[in-house]
């Protein structure tokens, strides 16, 4: 995929990890409502940035490496120096994440008049965290696939379904049953159209769906 990809939600959990104050009173502020909450700051950002070690070294510049390995990256009353290098980082990854959403944007607006009404409806309606029921592949090149809203904070509901007719090429990963839609792009083929999706697995790894077809139908629940 082109624009939703593994990295940018990788750096999308990291930048509200480093989501910290740049100043004194900031921090006061912070540690005193963790204090009325009952939460131990120090300690929870120590889990924190042990938990996520291997991402943080491998996702940030090289930069803010010794502060990932002495401890320090999200501790409180972090150096003027520190402060201004995450800022610097959350910045640049602000500004690259407006830059993937305007040419995904672009990118659907130059075929949305080539695609299937249904396919229109599907990147308006937007299917983020709903989680992935079935996939049945059925004869005469048939795909129905069957997602459950109810993940996305919405009433529960039967799963609803998107019917692939016409498809002429398919790669579908074995364990999508319970995965979750992260985003979705549309592509323009010879016989049709291609939706891509990119998923999460309910262990956080991801994988990547792709279907060719002529024709889709959508029934919502």
């Amino acid at each position: 995929m082109r624009f939703f990809t593994e990295r940018l939600y990788r750096e999308m959990q990291l930048s509200s990890l480093l989501a910290v104050p740049r100043t004194k009173e900031g921090w006061d502020e912070e540690l005193a409502f963790c204090r009325e909450i009952g939460v131990d700051y120090v300690e929870q950002a120590h889990v924190s940035l042990a938990h996520n070690r291997k991402e943080l070294l491998a996702l940030l510049p090289a930069a803010l490496h010794p502060y990932v390995l002495d401890g320090t990256l999200n501790q409180p009353y972090a150096p003027p120096e520190l402060a201004a290098r995450i800022a610097d980082w959350r910045a640049d990854f602000d500004r690259r994440q407006q830059e993937f959403g305007r040419a995904a944007r672009e990118a659907y607006e130059s075929v949305k008049e080539q695609l299937p009404p249904a396919a229109r409806e599907l990147w308006e309606r937007s299917l983020h965290d709903a989680q992935f029921v079935s996939c049945e592949r059925r004869p005469g090149g048939v795909i129905e696939l069957r997602f459950d809203e109810s993940t996305m904070g919405k009433a529960s509901a039967p799963p609803n379904r998107l019917v692939f007719s016409g498809v002429g090429a398919a790669t579908i990963p074995d364990d999508l049953e319970r995965a979750y839609w992260y985003g979705e792009e549309f592509e323009l083929v010879p016989a049709g159209f291609a939706l891509l999706v990119l998923l999460q697995k309910e262990d956080g790894g991801f994988t990547e769906l792709r279907i060719e077809a002529e024709s889709l139908k959508v029934d919502w629940a």
